[in-house]
């Protein structure tokens, strides 16, 4: 929006007030646009200098803002912002000109391991996550992480791999890095990606994973980055443990052979899979299979 300065040079004549020059300069905010200058020079005395201002001023406009954007994403509106842009997979996103734009990062989740006879196996760490804003002025590219395997089965247990990296890469770049695999058979949760992810339920117990470290209930309503459950052992009295909220997966485990397999994550949620069962049986050797983590996403939001 463009901003309006007058400067008035005055002096005095026995009493009365007369302009000798006035210069009105036109500018943006953020000292961005072009500015307009005119000088106009008073040789009548006055006791209005007003009287001496043409005008006729000459302003220079900024151009209308607008963006492009390209992949897998899609637009909307809250009370709040008229712009929010979802990338629930790679694209990128272009702006037509530097302006303040919010952001969420979130890297995938962790995959759980798999149990077998030595005990449960941890669950997957939550996604990093971060969010901010900042002066968006070029071309970026979003990436979106994909969320880890779980453990398979084998007769020692596998430890789950890690998520994928979600990020912006521009002029400035933003970074949100995976969750850590769970561990296999008697293994430890898996640890968060950097940037307030959040870890995942231990194994053998069935630890219940760690609650997602943001929730954006006016922006996008999803809590992101939560950890996976433990896996506890089957045929036993208790449940695998449960994920840190809804969009992380439960561990696997408990009694006969109907108790659960191990749960994934939500996709675009970055929460972490849940770990496998130990000591299977008769409960069906799939429930040592660890859960996959849920893929990342990038979500942009500002005004127009």
């Amino acid at each position: 929006m463009p901003r309006l300065s007058l400067g008035l040079n005055q002096r005095n004549f026995n009493g009365s007030r007369a302009v000798s020059a006035a210069a009105i300069n036109m500018g943006a905010m953020r000292g961005k646009g072009s500015t307009s200058r005119m000088f106009i020079f008073c040789t009548q005395h006055s006791k209005n200098p007003s009287e001496c201002i043409n005008q006729f001023i000459n302003i220079t406009t900024l151009p209308p803002l607008s963006y492009t954007a390209t992949g897998t994403y899609t637009v909307s509106s809250n009370s709040q912002y008229n712009n929010i842009i979802t990338f629930t997979g790679n694209g990128t996103f272009q702006i037509s000109r530097s302006y303040p734009v919010s952001y969420i990062v979130v890297g995938g989740g962790a995959g759980g391991g798999s149990g077998f006879d030595n005990g449960g196996a941890g669950g997957g760490g939550g996604g990093g996550v971060i969010t901010n804003s900042a002066l968006f002025d070029s071309l970026y590219t979003i990436t979106i992480g994909s969320g880890g395997t779980g453990g398979s089965i084998s007769i020692s247990g596998n430890p789950g791999t890690n998520g994928g990296d979600s990020s912006i890469i521009g002029s400035t770049s933003y970074i949100a890095n995976g969750g850590y695999g769970g561990g296999g058979t008697g293994g430890a949760s898996g640890t968060p990606g950097s940037t307030a992810g959040t870890i995942g339920g231990g194994g053998n117990a069935g630890f219940s994973g760690i609650s997602g470290s943001l929730n954006i209930t006016t922006i996008y309503g999803t809590t992101f980055g939560a950890g996976g459950g433990g896996g506890t052992v089957c045929n036993g009295a208790s449940a695998g443990g449960a994920g840190g909220n809804s969009n992380a997966g439960n561990g696997a485990g408990g009694a006969g052979p109907t108790a659960p397999l191990a749960q994934s994550g939500v996709v675009n949620t970055g929460g972490g899979g849940g770990g496998g069962s130990a000591n299977a049986g008769a409960c069906g050797s799939i429930r040592n299979a660890g859960g996959n983590g849920g893929s990342g996403i990038v979500i942009l939001y500002f005004n127009l």
